[in-house]
């Protein structure tokens, strides 16, 4: 019965611990490790598809050269669009 009563307890402190039911710190710290060398394999691979001369940009640099390009582009269209070409007959 004494046997019997000191499981129960056990059981009990064991089922109100804070970490029950909870995923170890290892293994949350192992999941963190297999996601980081998932994403720095996928760097790599993307890296080794640049073309030499090249590089991949920034996502901040890529979007202000974007605005650039664009506003380049209006720049030049409205500057076209002032000459009135018309065709040769």
């Amino acid at each position: 019965m004494h046997c019997k009563l000191s499981l129960i307890l056990l059981l009990h402190r064991w089922l109100t611990k804070e970490e029950y039911g909870k995923v170890p710190r290892y293994l949350q710290n192992i999941k963190v490790g297999l996601a980081r060398q998932h994403a720095e394999k996928q760097a790599a691979k993307e890296a080794a598809m640049v073309p030499p001369g090249m590089r991949i940009m920034p996502e901040e640099e890529r979007l202000e050269m974007l605005g650039i390009l664009d506003e380049s582009r209006q720049d030049i269209e409205a500057k076209l669009q002032v000459w009135h070409l018309s065709p040769c007959i």
